[in-house]
């Protein structure tokens, strides 16, 4: 994907003004420079690298305490479980919650060929239901609707392939869950209270949609399987 971005009008262009805003590379952002990928800023924005390092926790606190908007990337699942990480690595509550304003997480499912994908089977409710019976009551409502509800166009992969892909997929689309911070969530922070309880906080009062609930909505499309949503999103539900 590199050597095809780089080749690109676009991507001189950009780099041009990074270049100029921040003194900054793009091919760090590969990681090939790992020590100038630390941090760049354009700005009042910042983006830091390798947030696990004591010192650049630290300074990104600061930073985001004084104004800056920072953006970082983090090990985590999920984008409530963010919050333990952060608790994990030494960071106080207080500083979570007056200082974060939300977390993304993300995955790629494999996109239907949208030559020979073919119509899937209806699903039934009994089916639904086995499904969603480990999640919480809310979760497994809103789920159960995103599957069930008329106008759905689920498809199902062919298998054989044709000239246009291989295995019935063709290239990959994103899979997202936005958390995004609101009081309800931050007095669960300062509470130090688990995980299932911020995310159910999360879809209950900030409308967080989950990686399964975004999945299930770009199989109703017909964007990709509903199979390959629970396949990458199973170790989530």
């Amino acid at each position: 994907m590199k050597q095809n971005l780089t080749e690109t009008g676009e991507w001189k262009a950009l780099e041009k003004h990074f270049l100029e805003a921040g003194n900054f590379r793009i091919k760090d952002l590969f990681a090939e420079d790992p020590e100038r990928a630390r941090r760049f800023t354009v700005e009042d924005i910042d983006i830091y690298f390798d947030y696990s390092k004591h010192r650049i926790k630290e300074k990104t606190m600061r930073f985001a305490l004084t104004g800056h908007l920072l953006f970082t990337t983090i090990h985590t699942i999920s984008a409530p479980s963010t919050i333990e990480r952060l608790f994990e690595m030494g960071v106080p509550p207080f500083l979570i919650a007056s200082s974060m304003l939300g977390a993304m997480s993300q995955r790629l499912v494999r996109r239907l060929c949208p030559y020979c994908s073919k119509p899937a089977s209806a699903l039934t409710e009994p089916a639904v239901n086995e499904f969603t019976k480990n999640m919480d009551l809310e979760e497994a409502k809103i789920v159960k609707q995103l599957i069930l509800s008329p106008g759905a166009n689920f498809k199902i992969p062919n298998l054989a392939g044709c000239p246009n892909c291989r295995n019935g997929y063709r290239g990959r689309i994103g899979l997202f869950e936005l958390m995004v911070m609101n009081e309800s969530i931050r007095k669960h922070v300062l509470a130090n209270a688990p995980t299932d309880v911020i995310r159910r906080t999360a879809i209950n009062t900030a409308g967080m949609r989950t990686l399964l609930m975004d999945g299930i909505l770009k199989a109703r499309l017909g964007e990709t399987s509903l199979a390959e949503v629970i396949r990458v999103t199973a170790t989530m539900v």
